[in-house]
């Protein structure tokens, strides 16, 4: 059942000589959106908690409106991945078709679930222990210092660190099995299949270390 992980090579060479099938792709994005939807309403509900002293039952809105789209955006990055992943192909001359790609793709994202249910744990762990000190104040100045002493809580930092570390290492393993099937698959050289699922995860992480680097004043 989980040959994709286990001989990601046989698995996507059968892959190549069958009809390619979005079922269970789908299904492991649906896992990881229902898995971000619970993180997401719990960090929604924090932030809500945050700008609580603006309007009254803000928390549960900010908590649904955060949860629905961690529930969106799982499948928006599949697709955004397909895309990239179908130019970078037809850049370096392979061939594959959309459906066959959005099948590999959906399958190197299992990773991904495995980092939602951890991210999930965490979320359970450090979430209900951090702090917060409603917003009741109209000075924009103030605001920024108390949004700030919120993201710099040492629970929130630890949290955010872990998190997007982990992140790291999983997309690492997802690009590793991309890069197998878009080999076994579209045409591609050894070479050419670490380029094509490699740059956007690099990317990816270049840009996180950025954000994180920003939030937190490490430059």
């Amino acid at each position: 059942m989980f040959e994709f992980l286990t001989s990601p090579k046989i698995f996507f060479e059968t892959c190549a000589g069958r009809e390619p099938s979005l079922k269970i792709p789908a299904l492991i994005i649906l896992l990881m959106s229902i898995l971000s939807a619970v993180s997401g309403y719990m960090m929604g509900e924090l932030t809500g908690r945050l700008l609580s002293g603006f309007m009254e039952g803000i928390a549960l809105f900010t908590a649904i409106s955060t949860s629905v789209i961690a529930f969106i955006g799982p499948w928006l990055i599949w697709i955004v991945i397909v895309v990239v992943l179908m130019i970078m192909i037809r850049i370096q001359k392979g061939s594959c078709s959309f459906k066959r790609v959005a099948e590999i793709s959906g399958y190197s994202m299992f990773p991904l679930v495995i980092g939602s249910v951890i991210s999930l744990v965490l979320s359970l762990y450090y979430l209900p222990g951090i702090k917060v000190t409603p917003i009741k104040v109209a000075d924009p100045e103030q605001i920024q210092v108390l949004i700030t002493n919120f993201m710099n809580n040492p629970m929130m930092q630890e949290y955010s660190l872990i998190s997007t570390f982990l992140m790291f290492i999983l997309l690492i393993w997802t690009a590793n099995i991309c890069a197998i099937g878009l080999e076994k698959c579209a045409n591609l050289s050894v070479k050419q299949s670490l380029i094509a699922s490699g740059i956007p995860v690099v990317l990816y992480i270049l840009y996180s270390l950025y954000t994180l680097g920003t939030t937190y004043r490490w430059f």
